[in-house]
């Protein structure tokens, strides 16, 4: 359950003549694992939406419009738009499992379900919205910030540094969506709606056992 308010708040918004996609400030939630005893977890959520246009490239790597990632690159593309969930885990060092010297087996994995909404611009620059429609996900999972999903990799941090304190790191980058506006008008995501971030271990890990962290949003970016 959520046990924080948000620290940040996105607005869900759209200027036309801004140049980039929208980025707001991250969102900040605290939870707690559904598990009895479970440890409690910091989420920053932030959004990324492309603007003003909705003009993406979908097989390029390259470029302001791309959506294809190259090799090291952990983070939503401006062409296609996407998400990134970081995490900090709050009590690793008193798990059992930790005391014990293991290495935390097994890493973790997380989803969320995400709602994009489309459209044409009016011919007045606005958002029309009797062209709109919503591209939806259930659980879509995200992937892996380099190795830092990997809870070994989340132990080893904790053991290496006591000064702080560490979390599994994810991303989402969407797939371009095809669609065509009438002549004279631009393509346009007005938005992104993101709900029921999951972060979770299995039952295998022999430092945190099952663990299923939500938040439930929803965030509006």
């Amino acid at each position: 359950m959520v046990r924080g308010l948000l620290a940040a708040a996105a607005a869900l918004g759209l200027v036309f003549g801004a140049g980039g996609p929208a980025q707001a400030q991250p969102v900040l939630v605290e939870v707690v694992a559904d598990e009895p005893g479970g440890l409690s977890m910091t989420v920053e959520h932030e959004g990324l939406v492309p603007r003003p246009v909705y003009d993406p490239v979908a097989d390029s790597a390259e470029g302001p419009r791309k959506c294809q990632l190259r090799y090291h690159e952990y983070y939503p593309t401006d062409g296609c738009g996407g998400f990134t969930v970081r995490t900090t885990l709050h009590g690793v060092r008193d798990l059992p499992g930790y005391l014990a010297g293991n290495l935390g087996d097994d890493g973790f994995s997380a989803a969320a379900d995400t709602a994009r909404t489309f459209g044409c611009t009016a011919a007045d620059g606005s958002f029309d919205w009797s062209t709109s429609f919503v591209v939806r996900t259930t659980q879509q999972p995200l992937s892996w910030v380099y190795y830092h999903g990997d809870a070994g990799w989340v132990v080893s941090a904790h053991r290496s540094d006591p000064t702080r304190e560490f979390g599994p790191g994810f991303f989402l980058n969407f797939e371009a969506v095809d669609f065509t506006c009438p002549e004279g008008r631009s393509r346009v995501q007005y938005g992104l709606k993101v709900s029921n971030i999951t972060v979770s271990t299995p039952e295998t890990n022999d430092v945190f056992g099952k663990m299923t962290w939500r938040a439930e949003g929803p965030f509006y970016w």
